[in-house]
């Protein structure tokens, strides 16, 4: 993923977007989506936009796991080396995924352009290293570790990007490789089965090499490929050397984990993996359980059994998640279902449904109507319909109950309240109404 800079140029295109403008101009592009530069309307900050094109990713033979991680998965890793997740928005055809921008684009384009010294390299590899122990911790492999997907900031801080290709396990065993040849570890490439926290760590060997030797390991990876040829590893210096060779090792078993890694740099203080989802399952509330009803489509009845097992799931990865950003984002005067900003117009009804339900009948009624509407994840779900001169836009929340109804109120920015009218209307015909 390489950045250039969102400068405003005379010859450069807008598109307004809810509260966001998108250049037109590509600055990147995949199998299934675009990246944009971007800026805040209102706050004026400097952005990137994913642009996902759902009809590409509906040929794609992985689109739920894609899907799954680029809309629910990323904006919900918070962590000071993976790159933040601002909002994800979505319209009839699209999904828009507004990111933190990283202006010195990624480590690939870095390293040929403005190499970095030695000290800034050092700092790089504590960085990466923090941030694999994080994924690992809960139980994440991200599969697809490379100097592409490692972004870099104007103060030079590493965030580690791109987690469309990412497995969340219980065992770390994958079955089946996902990356780019010259990164995969080689168990990844001959076998029908390994352990993908290792592969992980394979991946974060070959950065480390790069960082220093400017060049990567192994070139021109393909089936059946010599790893015994020499490698010359004289440019690294200590410790980084012996930790490089050690993740560079053809055993997996001989490969640190992240949280090793970080103790052989000297850390003390370091996350095993799996060890962040040792929590009480006490300790989520009803708030959690409806935001994942909402987002993953799935009964709330299921989604609190799920997080109440004792057994491993992803479903108990992302209640970890949701109940540690609500920790940090809810503010002590009000609820966090509550709009940050909330207008003297309320629009309410109290349904026999769950959220899920719920949610998935305003994305059918609306979406065809050319509006937009964020994720469920978002602090303030917002509907707007972008106009010329001026936007339609409801906020509202969504609330699952204990006793089974779901409760929806809206509230309209001035010459809105068509919009919740119509909605309204249209759950209240589709649901029995309390």
């Amino acid at each position: 993923m390489k950045l250039s800079s969102p400068v405003h140029s005379p010859t450069e295109i807008y598109d307004k977007l809810h509260d966001y403008n998108i250049s037109s101009q590509i600055t990147n592009y995949g199998l299934y989506s675009q990246i944009h530069t971007a800026y805040h309307r209102i706050h004026r900050i400097p952005l990137a936009v994913k642009i996902i094109s759902k009809n590409r990713i509906a040929d794609l033979p992985k689109k739920e796991r894609i899907l799954f991680n680029e809309t629910i998965l990323s904006p919900l890793l918070d962590h000071p080396n993976i790159i933040h997740v601002e909002e994800i928005i979505e319209n009839n055809s699209k999904i828009f995924q507004f990111m933190q921008f990283a202006e010195k684009g990624d480590l690939l384009h870095s390293l040929q352009k403005c190499p970095p010294d030695q000290k800034t390299c050092f700092k790089y590899v504590e960085q990466l290293l923090a941030a694999v122990e994080r994924i690992h911790s809960l139980g994440i492999v991200h599969r697809d570790i490379k100097l592409e997907n490692i972004l870099i900031t104007s103060n030079d801080v590493l965030k580690l990007s791109d987690f469309g290709l990412a497995s969340i396990t219980c065992d770390g065993i994958m079955k089946d490789n996902c990356g780019s040849y010259e990164y995969s570890a080689p168990e990844a490439i001959s076998h029908a089965e390994f352990d993908g926290f290792k592969a992980d760590m394979w991946g974060v060997g070959i950065i480390i090499y790069a960082l220093f030797q400017k060049r990567l390991p192994f070139e021109d990876v393909r089936m059946g490929y010599n790893y015994n040829k020499p490698v010359d590893f004289s440019r690294i210096p200590d410790p980084l050397q012996e930790l490089c060779k050690k993740l560079l090792s053809l055993d997996p078993n001989e490969r640190p984990s992240a949280d090793e890694a970080r103790r052989m740099l000297g850390h003390t203080h370091t996350v095993p993996v799996f060890s962040a989802l040792a929590q009480d399952p006490r300790t989520f509330d009803q708030f959690t359980a409806s935001k994942l009803c909402q987002t993953i489509g799935l009964p709330i009845n299921e989604i609190r059994a799920d997080i109440q097992s004792d057994e491993f799931s992803e479903i108990k990865v992302l209640a970890v998640l949701i109940n540690q950003r609500n920790l940090i984002l809810r503010p002590a005067s009000r609820s966090v279902s509550e709009p940050a900003h909330r207008p003297t117009q309320l629009y309410a009804s109290r349904l026999k449904a769950d959220g899920c339900d719920v949610m998935q009948a305003i994305r059918d009624y609306l979406l065809p109507k050319r509006c937009l509407i964020s994720s469920p994840l978002s602090d303030t779900p917002e509907i707007v319909l972008n106009g010329k001169y001026a936007d339609k836009r409801v906020s509202f929340t969504c609330n699952d109950s204990p006793d089974g109804y779901c409760s929806i109120e809206m509230y309209p920015d001035e010459g809105s309240d068509d919009v919740c009218k119509s909605v309204i209307h249209h759950l209240e015909k589709s649901f029995f109404v309390v």
